[in-house]
């Protein structure tokens, strides 16, 4: 099977329409899952990685490898992969919301921060309580 095919059979088997599986991978028109569908489209791996996602499985099913005993060790490095690169939206998303709340500078703080070990969190903090009880430093 080729990947389209093994595509739409995952959607079908979903009973998810096109339109339904276009919305959810960000595509403007269900005429371009028709087309990956079809193997009218090549997929970059973020598509393939977004398409695992969805069907709830790993990138090597989307694809059509099916995994031995021998290459579970694969298998093994394809979710720590996807889970690692879920996580890393997920903290872009949080750098993003604290951003916009609080500004460049407040993100720039927290990545100084990450830097420190206990201790120097432990001073970090207090520096900047001490700072805030200082009239001209505060807002």
């Amino acid at each position: 099977m080729t990947t389209g095919q093994i595509i739409k059979m995952m959607r079908e088997e979903r009973g998810m329409t096109q339109e339904t599986l276009a919305e959810l991978m960000g595509y403007s028109h269900k005429s371009s899952i028709n087309k990956i569908e079809l193997g009218k489209a090549d997929l970059p791996q973020s598509k393939i990685v977004a398409f695992a996602k969805i069907f709830g499985v790993t990138p090597c099913e989307i694809i059509g490898y099916e995994p031995t005993a021998a290459t579970e060790e694969q298998k093994k490095m394809w979710d720590e992969k996807l889970n690692a690169h879920q996580q890393l939206q997920t903290e872009v998303k949080v750098i993003e919301a604290v951003q916009k709340l609080f500004g460049k500078d407040s993100v720039k703080i927290l990545q100084l921060f990450n830097t420190l070990n206990k201790s120097g969190k432990t001073k970090a903090i207090e520096t900047l309580e001490d700072l805030t009880a200082i009239q001209k430093y505060i807002d």
